[in-house]
Formats: structure tokens, C-alpha cells, sequence
């Protein structure tokens, strides 16, 4: 009986199955060992001294210090980049005034602080000196002399806070001319060096287009007013 050339030995894709079949064991086995080196090296190498923390590097801060930041973080001796950074990031962001705080490692040994400060809208008296107060009436405890602003002077009020803020953001120019806010029952003074607005403090942002609007008409046409009165919806009464 004759047999066909090569009959009863084993095909090409036979031949070539147990070699893919060691590599895929060989592949996964890998991919396990690198898995488990990456999740044991913090703690293996967690106690180098080579990777212990001996830098502080704080971005986007204007009034925060390096120490206040430092002081926060209460790192030991042997803090390493490894540890866990959740925790330094809640003990910095307990700083009052920091909206917002991300920590990440540079290596070898350094912490980069990322942080986001509440944004002052005015200067406040304070017990001793002027303080700066936020958009929600505020006082932010950082020192105004760290980055001198053009900000007004304005009563601690949280209803005269918002309208400033709610000023600087839709209307900057107009924001840059006025020197002081005050309250007037429930009024809101805006004082400019010769002149005064008397404003609603829930005034939204048409009605402080408007103002704005009818203030560089009053200017374009070369007319000295002393007063407005913007406290209504569809008019600005100028007086003076």
C-alpha cells in the first residue's frame, strides 16, 4: 500500500503551536513578575536613602511661602518620594486661602506643590493693617505686601465681595477705576476718585454693561457727572 510523500508527520501548524503556546506562557509570566516588581518596589525601595525628599519646589502660589507649605507638610526625616502624597496633599490644602492643591514626584528626591489660591477682589481694614478679602466677603490670611495688587478698599461684606467679583470678571475696566465700596443700607457705594455709583448688590452682569456703557458715553461726550444711580433695570439716572 503506498503512503503519500510526508504522511504521518506532523503538520507545519502542529509543529509551530507548542512554540506559541511557551511564549504566551512566557510573555504572561513576564508581564506578572514586572506587575508585582512595580507594586513591591515603593515599599523595597521606600527606606533608600537615595530617594528620600530633600527638595520642596511650590508653583502657582503669589501669597503662600514655601515655609507656610513646608510647615503644613510636617514630612519626617525620612520622608521618601515613594510615600503616599494623598495625606501632605489635605494638610496643605487645611492652609486657609489655598483653593486647590496637587502634589507630584520628581525624582530623585523632590516634591512639586501645585496650588490654586483664592483670588483676591479687594483690599479690607483689618485689627492692624489692610487685609485681602475674596469674592465671598472672605478675609484671605496672606500678606498684601508679597504681590502688591490695584485692588479697592471695600467694607467686609459678603454682598459687596460678590458685585466686586462679579465687576472684575465682566467688567475689568471698570473694576480698575474704582477706589473704594462702601454700604449704604442695602446699597452698594462704588467710590471712583471724583465720582460714585450707587449700585443693587444682586446687580447682574446687563446691568453692569449698561453702566459701563453709559459711563464711556458720559466720557466720549467730554459731560462731568458726580453720581449714578444704576439700581434699575432698564436706566442709569446721572446726577451732577
Amino acid at each position: 500500500m503506498s503512503r503519500k510523500p510526508g504522511a504521518g508527520k506532523p503538520s507545519l501548524l502542529a509543529r509551530i503551536r507548542p512554540w506559541f503556546t511557551r511564549r504566551r506562557v512566557t510573555i504572561l509570566a513576564g508581564v506578572v513578575v514586572a506587575a508585582v516588581l512595580v507594586a513591591l518596589a515603593p515599599r523595597a525601595l521606600r527606606h533608600a536613602s537615595f530617594f528620600r525628599i530633600r527638595r520642596i519646589d511650590l508653583v502657582g502660589a503669589r501669597y503662600v511661602t514655601g515655609d507656610q507649605v513646608a510647615a503644613a507638610m510636617k514630612l519626617k526625616p525620612a520622608a521618601s518620594v515613594f510615600d503616599d502624597l494623598r495625606p501632605l496633599e489635605k494638610r496643605v490644602f487645611a492652609i486657609a486661602g489655598v483653593r486647590r492643591v496637587t502634589i507630584e514626584r520628581r525624582w530623585p528626591g523632590t516634591l512639586v506643590v501645585r496650588i490654586e489660591e483664592a483670588e483676591p477682589v479687594a483690599l479690607t481694614p483689618g485689627k492692624t493693617a489692610l487685609a485681602l478679602m475674596d469674592g465671598s466677603g472672605r478675609v484671605l490670611p496672606f500678606d498684601p505686601t508679597r504681590a502688591p495688587a490695584d485692588l479697592p478698599v471695600s467694607v467686609a461684606d459678603a454682598k459687596a465681595a460678590r458685585l466686586i467679583a462679579r465687576i472684575k470678571d465682566a467688567e475689568p475696566a471698570l473694576f480698575r477705576r474704582i477706589v473704594s465700596v462702601s454700604l449704604e443700607r442695602e446699597d452698594v457705594i462704588l467710590q471712583g476718585s471724583d465720582w460714585r455709583v450707587v449700585m443693587r448688590a444682586d446687580a447682574g452682569r446687563s446691568q453692569l454693561r449698561a453702566l459701563a456703557t453709559v459711563m464711556d458715553d458720559l466720557a466720549r461726550k467730554g459731560r462731568r457727572w458726580r453720581e449714578l444711580d444704576a439700581r434699575f433695570n432698564d436706566r442709569v439716572f446721572v446726577r451732577g
